[in-house]
């Protein structure tokens, strides 16, 4: 207990400090564009009328609009299709980034410094305050993905864990980051960048395989919203659900994937 102290003491913090700002400021809190990631989820509440979840994806370039919708499911479920479930959401993705943050500057620095990090983070500009708010599915929600993204690199070549997995889940946070938001491409190819300063053939070891698979595997649900729909090619389409559902009935048995056949 004595050793999580400090980011239970941050995590009250941040909640204090945005719960205020939230009081005291929602009426200045609101983007327009957060209307269509409600309408996700009042569509799939009271009722299916659609073929497949992917035609309720408001953004084509962001799969997190998406993502954001169906979070807002059980929340307004639970406390009702208000303006405080779509910031309570929004509150989730910060929180998460805090945790993250914490654990990469603790682990790679210091204990002062993951501290102070959080500390600055939690009393952020005005600005940023009022984009992390905003329950979007884009930009901002995408920094979860990059510190993730960060810390499993740091893993890899600062620790030297240089097995299977953590590969994997390299190539499969960088492929779902992709999805949710292309401007999560930059930190993918930053990460590629210094790969290739410290191994110049790295393109041809069984890391990068390993990371080019799941990359794809991350990356799918693009795939199938995009690829099949552009090509018109139906036999594809229906390829991709044959594996995909197969996939899903050994690793979850009685678990539905996402996807409507079509």
């Amino acid at each position: 207990m004595k050793k999580n102290i400090t980011i239970i003491y941050l995590v009250l913090l941040f909640l204090f400090v945005k719960l205020v700002v939230l009081v005291f400021g929602i009426e200045n809190l609101f983007y327009v564009e957060e209307i269509y990631r409600a309408l996700i989820a009042k569509n799939i509440i009271e009722g299916p009328a659609f073929a497949s979840l992917f035609d309720l994806q408001i953004d084509t370039y962001s799969g997190g609009s998406l993502v954001v919708g169906l979070m807002l499911v059980p929340v307004f479920k639970l406390l009702g299709q208000n303006l405080v479930s779509l910031k309570l959401v929004a509150l989730f993705w910060s929180l998460s980034i805090l945790m993250v943050l914490y654990l990469f500057c603790r682990k790679y620095f210091n204990k002062k410094t993951a501290i102070l990090a959080c500390i600055f983070y939690t009393l952020s500009p005005s600005l940023l305050t009022k984009f992390f708010f905003f329950c979007m599915g884009f930009h901002t929600e995408s920094v979860l993905f990059s510190m993730i993204f960060i810390l499993i690199f740091f893993k890899i070549f600062y620790d030297d864990k240089r097995g299977i997995l953590y590969f994997f889940l390299l190539g499969f946070i960088s492929g779902l980051g992709i999805w949710f938001t292309y401007v999560f491409a930059v930190t993918i190819l930053t990460g590629i960048l210094f790969w290739f300063f410290m191994d110049r053939m790295f393109i041809f070891k069984k890391s990068f395989f390993v990371f080019l698979c799941s990359f794809f595997f991350g990356f799918s649900p693009w795939m199938y919203s995009h690829l099949c729909s552009w090509i018109g090619c139906l036999f594809l389409k229906r390829v991709f659900l044959f594996f995909y559902v197969h996939f899903f009935s050994v690793l979850a048995p009685g678990c539905t994937p996402i996807f409507g056949i079509t």
